[in-house]
């Protein structure tokens, strides 16, 4: 499957530039014009890295990465800006964001800060899908067993489960 980014920005231009930047990656391309555009299209549809302009009139790029770490907490948010200062870099990436890029972009720089945003997205899928498979695999559901001492052993590893501390178990096996 195609990894998909989603670029936002009320300028068009910039949208067909990114998307010509990037149609080398092998990645599927979605864009849209604004913040509540690109809300719409990631809740329809998860991207695996937005790029986000940072200035759009309704919902500016802050808004979008804010609402963006909140619902999809895993995908790596690049701002991109003209107006860049150090303050408005520095909020960005206290809010979250994965990198903060100045325009115009240089394409080189595009390019590797998308790869490094794809390989982390990337990662992080990889370790939900492990944690997913763990989970179920040592699903306490799949222990067989129907005796009061059984249900009550089960019943506090559970509650054990939850806690970050060392248990030690003793007794006889079978």
């Amino acid at each position: 499957m195609k990894a998909r980014i989603l670029i936002v920005d009320d300028e068009p231009r910039f949208c067909e530039v990114y998307s010509m930047l990037l149609s080398d990656l092998g990645v599927e391309i979605v864009t849209a014009g604004g913040g509540e555009e690109a809300l719409a299209k990631a809740r329809a549809d998860r991207p695996d890295v937005v790029i986000t302009d940072l200035a759009m009139p309704g919902m500016d790029g802050m808004a979008l990465l804010k609402v963006i770490r909140e619902e999809f907490h895993d995908v790596p948010v690049v701002v991109a800006t003209a107006f860049g200062s150090i303050e408005s870099a520095v909020n960005a990436m206290r809010g979250g964001a994965f990198d903060y890029v100045t325009k115009p972009v240089e394409e080189e720089t595009l390019l590797l800060t998308i790869r490094k945003a794809l390989s982390f997205a990337g990662v992080l899928a990889e370790n939900r899908a492990l944690r997913r498979e763990l989970e179920s695999r040592y699903d306490m559901r799949q222990i067989l067993g129907e005796s009061p001492e059984m249900m009550r052993a089960l019943k506090m590893a559970g509650e054990v489960a939850r806690t970050d501390t060392t248990v030690l178990i003793l007794g006889e096996s079978g």
